[in-house]
């Protein structure tokens, strides 16, 4: 036979034990809120490439700066003369410089905080861009 005071002691173990679950799925639902307001939405999300350039954790302006200065000191191209012959230009040796728009950069990031900021490794992040291209044709032409 169940006496009174043992039904009371059960009931208030149930009472606790719900009570302690409902207050770590508040603390979960309330870390959850407060890391999304904490996400910098100014900066691109980790993995993002541009034209083959990384710029993930950069803001729009860093990211520009980071693609034309990829392509200022790290683009060359070969050139295939006739007879087989063939040449390596650096860009540098000719001024070539690249101009992406940052309207363009922006409409990324504005995709990317629409979307719910995904990254990883299943997430595709890699965009192709149109820029502007610049280069001294003199320069080019002795080589």
């Amino acid at each position: 036979m169940l006496s009174i005071g043992s039904m009371k002691g059960r009931t208030t173990g149930k009472i606790a034990k719900l009570a302690v679950t409902a207050l770590a799925f508040t603390a979960l639902w309330a870390m959850t809120v407060l890391a999304d307001q904490t996400v910098d939405t100014s900066r691109f999300v980790p993995g993002t490439k541009v034209n083959g350039v990384g710029i993930g954790g950069l803001t729009v302006e860093e990211a520009r700066e980071q693609i034309e200065g990829f392509y200022a000191g790290e683009y060359t191209f070969t050139i295939k003369e006739r007879g087989g012959v063939t040449e390596t230009v650096r860009g540098t040796d000719i001024a070539y410089s690249v101009g992406i728009l940052p309207e363009g950069l922006k409409a990324v990031l504005d995709a990317q905080n629409a979307s719910g900021r995904n990254s990883g490794p299943d997430a595709d992040n890699g965009h192709t861009m149109a820029v502007s291209v610049t280069f001294s044709r003199e320069a080019l032409l002795e080589k």
